[in-house]
């Protein structure tokens, strides 16, 4: 408790004498690290494809094209190199709103799956040049492509962008990458608690910042720390405030004061999302039992996803979180949502992930029974999905004894 009153101390004083924050200069990159902690992806179902006009320059006969709308508005057309392609090769991005993709940039199309009634294929990633404000922005596409059928097709697309300098955090240096995270294509989107009536009811999309405290090459994941954009960022043992300078060419950081508690979950490998009234914060660990520092204050816990290792190629999660699609404004939280009141100088346990309890249910109607399995976790929620070995959704095994426990009935229980 004294060394983290004693640190608290140290750090006010420094906030009150550093008028300024340090600005490195900063480079725009269109390679940014993976890892982002909200990607934004532009989504489209199968009503919205249609038949190009005749003088949209496709080149195939097969040809749809679809308008996605969102931070930054564009039209996409699936097409090929030749009128006789027998299968769709590459996907063409229009930003103009004219819908002409004659001189369009483009990303490859590359099948991953395919059979006589469907397919499913990855887009890119490819740097294009892409309209903001009047400036071409570089920024690698990605995606993915699905048809089944004559008439289903999904279409999914994202797009990287990030800012990188070198910075200085208390004397020490350390590569930054900000990534955007809002789809807008632009940097220095902070992540914000939404309150409606003095409640938390949800979070806005925000960018990511990614510091290397490794070898600077971002690849190395367990030395790169991830926070969202205008979240206080702890490093060192200290607090800073990292933002995108107002002409969008530098990063500046900033030592600041806060109040501190720490939290702790039983397990290892989980990371957490806390919103509270006056700040989005997001939280990892590695390790069981860690205690890790959180600025004092009340939050909702909005997402945990627990992470398991079942040897050396077999994984499996438990995930709690938002509404499936949910990407930021408003959503009807559940009283059930864990809250956690982080007290200054203080380590709250948080109830939540392993040891997971299930139940069976039972409802009759004559001489049907119908049995449902009911699984919680520690916070008394039920995960929107437990993955077991091989990521995968295990379908449970049901036995049914009389009362001298010979088996009646055996069964595979479902999902759905």
């Amino acid at each position: 408790m004294s060394k983290t009153r004693g640190f608290l101390a140290v750090a006010i004083v420094l906030s009150a004498v550093v008028v300024q924050a340090a600005a490195a200069e900063a480079t725009p990159t269109a390679e940014v690290p993976r890892g982002v902690l909200l990607p934004y992806r532009y989504l489209a179902g199968a009503n919205e494809f249609s038949k190009p006009p005749e003088d949209a320059g496709t080149i195939s006969p097969h040809a749809v094209v679809i308008g996605l709308s969102g931070p930054i508005r564009f039209q996409v057309a699936i097409d090929a190199t030749s009128p006789v392609a027998d299968q769709p090769e590459l996907v063409r991005f229009d930003f103009t709103g004219l819908g002409r993709f004659a001189d369009a940039p483009i990303a490859r199309l590359e099948i991953t799956q395919r059979n006589p009634s469907a397919m499913k294929a990855k887009i890119g990633p490819v740097v294009i040049r892409v309209p903001v404000d009047g400036q071409l922005v570089a920024a690698t596409v990605w995606g993915q492509y699905e048809k089944s059928g004559p008439s289903y097709r999904e279409l999914k697309i994202g797009f990287d962008v990030g800012l990188k300098a070198e910075c200085d955090f208390g004397g020490k240096r350390y590569p930054v990458c900000i990534v955007d995270g809002t789809g807008n294509l632009r940097l220095g989107d902070a992540c914000k608690p939404v309150v409606a009536d003095g409640r938390v009811t949800g979070r806005s999309d925000g960018d990511t910042v990614m510091i290397d405290t490794g070898e600077g090459t971002f690849k190395d994941a367990a030395s790169v720390l991830r926070y969202l954009y205008g979240q206080p960022i702890w490093i060192d043992g200290a607090w800073y405030d990292v933002k995108v300078g107002d002409d969008g060419k530098s990063i500046s950081v900033q030592p600041v004061g806060l109040p501190t508690g720490r939290i702790k979950v039983a397990a290892a490998n989980w990371e957490m999302l806390l919103v509270g009234p006056e700040r989005v914060v997001w939280v990892w660990s590695t390790e069981p039992g860690q205690e890790l520092p959180v600025p004092a204050g009340n939050y909702v816990v909005m997402r945990y996803k627990q992470y398991a290792q079942f040897g050396e190629s077999d994984s499996g999660a438990i995930l709690m979180e938002e509404p499936t699609g949910y990407q930021g404004g408003q959503m009807d939280r559940t009283p059930r949502d864990p809250v956690v009141d982080v007290a200054a100088d203080a380590t709250v346990d948080v109830p939540i992930g392993t040891p997971l309890k299930a139940a069976v249910e039972v409802s009759l109607a004559g001489r049907d029974a119908r049995f449902s399995l009911k699984v919680t976790d520690a916070s008394g929620r039920r995960p929107q999905y437990v993955r077991l070995k091989g990521n995968r959704q295990v379908e449970p095994k049901l036995r049914v004894l009389d009362a001298a426990g010979n088996k009646v009935h055996a069964a595979t229980m479902e999902y759905g």
